[in-house]
């Protein structure tokens, strides 16, 4: 005859890894990690409202609202920003081709780095690639690596431009 205390020792470990499991399992997968070091400029004369650590975390917010999208969700990219750039909107062209002229004054962020770019069309600043399709593949296919446009008076993001082709050099 089996003793009571040797099935509630087994039953309690049982229980007890189940309970584990189940806590693990509870708390999904782990967190991305946090984004490294990036160099950040901001342009002569502009005094932005949000700060470069805003920019970099609207980028990887952005970014990580796109992973479930991925076809192949294997081929998932954590996001980490290398580069962070305040400008004028007129003059944001100047850091990557992709992104589309603007006439405005206004402050924006121009951050690039790698993760889950994935040339959605649903931003203001997509809708001239998207018109003309066929000279800005590059611009709007899929990448490891890309460009966010970000408006520094709300926080949104104006366009995401996979396959960046930044110019770390430019000068304003």
């Amino acid at each position: 005859m089996r003793s009571w205390r040797g099935w509630v020792g087994r039953t309690g470990l049982a229980a007890a890894v189940l309970v584990g499991v189940v806590a693990c399992g509870a708390l999904g997968p782990s967190p991305e990690p946090t984004n490294g070091v990036y160099t950040v400029s901001i342009a002569p004369g502009l005094q932005p409202r949000m700060s470069a650590s805003d920019a970099v975390r609207a980028t990887r917010e952005y970014l990580a609202e796109q992973t479930p999208e991925l076809n192949v969700p294997a081929g998932h990219v954590p996001a980490n920003v290398t580069q962070v750039w305040a400008v004028k909107a007129a003059e944001a062209w100047k850091l990557d081709p992709c992104i589309p002229v603007e006439t405005s004054d206004a402050i924006v962020w121009v951050t690039v780095g790698v993760g889950d770019y994935l040339g959605r069309g649903d931003l203001p600043w997509m809708s001239s690639l998207l018109q003309a399709q066929a000279t800005n593949r590059l611009c709007l296919g899929g990448s490891t690596v890309g460009t966010i446009v970000i408006d520094d008076a709300t926080g949104e993001i104006l366009g995401a431009f996979p396959g960046s082709h930044a110019v770390a050099t430019a000068s304003f």
